[in-house]
């Protein structure tokens, strides 16, 4: 399957037109990481989102005693927020077990949210962005088996 294909795939991207596809798979990496390894920590600079391929990964939150599990993805983007707030990483993440990723770089995204506007996922995404710089409050897609039906907002 090709980088287009495995895009396709993903909820976030699904209803996207192939030539929107074929514009954000340049300069998209594959990132291989074996179970443990940290694919970024909170507090780092956001400059890519991932697509998780295949394998699992744990999205933690750091606490006075040590760490809180946020969440176990197996599919699906992650970082992306980081990118679309201009802001640091929220959470760390790695690696739960041997994974295979996508890493789609800042401008490749923000490219893609400036000029599509026929995905209503991708539209949401770019009000929570909006909404963010006119407010400061950061405003979440809430993610559910059909992509982002919702917002959460956090201020």
């Amino acid at each position: 399957m090709n980088t287009v294909q495995r895009l396709r795939t993903v909820p976030l991207f699904s209803e996207l037109p192939t030539e929107d596809l074929e514009r954000l798979s340049v300069g998209i990496e594959e990132v291989h990481l074996p179970a443990g390894a940290l694919l970024f920590s909170e507090g780092d600079r956001g400059d890519r989102a991932f697509v998780v391929l295949e394998g699992q990964i744990e999205i933690v939150k750091a606490t006075v005693g040590g760490e809180v599990l946020l969440a176990v993805q197996s599919e699906g983007v992650v970082g992306e927020m980081a990118l679309l707030e201009d802001a640091p990483r929220n959470a760390s993440v790695r690696a739960r077990s041997d994974v295979t990723l996508l890493a789609i770089p800042k401008a490749r995204l923000d490219e893609l949210l400036e000029s599509s506007r026929s995905n209503r996922n991708l539209d949401r995404l770019g009000v929570a962005r909006h909404v963010d710089d006119l407010t400061g409050d950061h405003v979440f897609p809430f993610n559910s088996n059909q992509g982002f039906d919702a917002f959460t907002l956090i201020g």
